[in-house]
């Protein structure tokens, strides 16, 4: 993972914000759905979404719905407040090609 304290600061292109806006609502859109709806290669967006990675701008988490789990109040607390700002993206296999 990025360390962000040392990260360099990067400003998101017009795309790019639009990619985060779509995985905001919905982490697991394939790359091919993502490039069609950005008007971009699916290269260019696999390329896009690697960059956003890397930087940490973006970061794949998993959260804990308690109600379905045996997860104590005091263990979901804690991951949920790690967790809450960031964009929740899954990567399935679809960036690693």
């Amino acid at each position: 993972m990025t360390d962000n304290s040392q990260a360099e600061r990067h400003v998101l292109d017009a795309t790019e914000r639009r990619m985060v806006e779509l995985l905001q609502h919905d982490g697991r859109l394939p790359v091919a759905w993502l490039a069609k709806e950005l008007s971009v290669t699916e290269v260019t967006a696999r390329r896009k979404l690697r960059g956003l990675l890397a930087r940490g701008i973006i970061r794949i988490v998993a959260t804990v719905d308690p109600s379905l789990t045996c997860a104590t109040g005091r263990r979901y607390a804690a991951a949920s407040s790690t967790t809450s700002s960031t964009v929740r993206a899954r990567n399935h296999g679809s960036i690693a090609a």
